[in-house]
């Protein structure tokens, strides 16, 4: 995550999120999901809703890096401002 840009990060995952919703929709697209019997149901949305808590997860996680890579430039930044400005 250092080395790789944020705004090219955050292009990424969007990205990712967005073939996820797809593949998804496809997946769904094969069953007749009103045609279900109750259990079979259940086990669909329960299958469903882990694949969503693990993105909900990793979107947290991408995001607590994003603003740690950005504290850490910003930190370094400021620091070579301040060097640069050093009346000697």
């Amino acid at each position: 995550m250092d080395s790789y840009p944020n705004p090219r990060a955050i292009l990424l995952m969007q990205t990712l999120i967005k073939d996820l919703n797809t593949q998804l929709l496809k997946i769904l697209s094969n069953f007749q999901v009103m045609l279900l019997d109750y259990q079979e149901f259940e086990i669909l949305k329960r299958d469903i809703s882990s694949v969503f808590q693990l993105l909900f997860e990793k979107i947290q996680e991408f995001r607590t890096n994003i603003n740690n890579n950005r504290s850490r430039l910003d930190v370094t930044q400021t620091e070579q401002w301040k060097s640069s400005c050093k009346i000697p």
